[in-house]
């Protein structure tokens, strides 16, 4: 991860859910565009960070859960946070690897 772009990293967006104060959703520039064009509940706040794709290959994987009893409402964890919750938190969908970090 990083704050400047370099060999390899992409760019993550932040975006603010404006209905669920105080909750973010970390994005890549494709998803960053149709969350502008169909959720104005998200304000975009800028490049967070940079990182490498999630089929990188070259680091840690961090997954992505959406929760499902308060929409808007994401986790970024790694590997051991990642099982924890899927064994212990059916309210939240794995919904892949967001992206990696070393």
């Amino acid at each position: 991860m990083g704050v400047a772009p370099g060999d390899q990293l992409i760019p993550i967006y932040r975006f603010q859910n404006t209905d669920v104060v105080g909750t973010y959703l970390y994005t890549g520039e494709q998803e960053r565009q149709s969350i502008k064009q169909n959720n104005p509940n998200f304000q975009e706040e800028g490049i967070a960070f940079y990182v490498y794709g999630a089929d990188a290959n070259k680091a840690n994987d961090i997954y992505r859960f959406q929760n499902l009893d308060q929409p808007g409402t994401y986790l970024f964890v790694g590997e051991a946070e990642k099982n924890n919750i899927l064994a212990n938190f059916s309210n939240f969908r794995l919904e892949g690897v967001a992206f990696e970090v070393g």
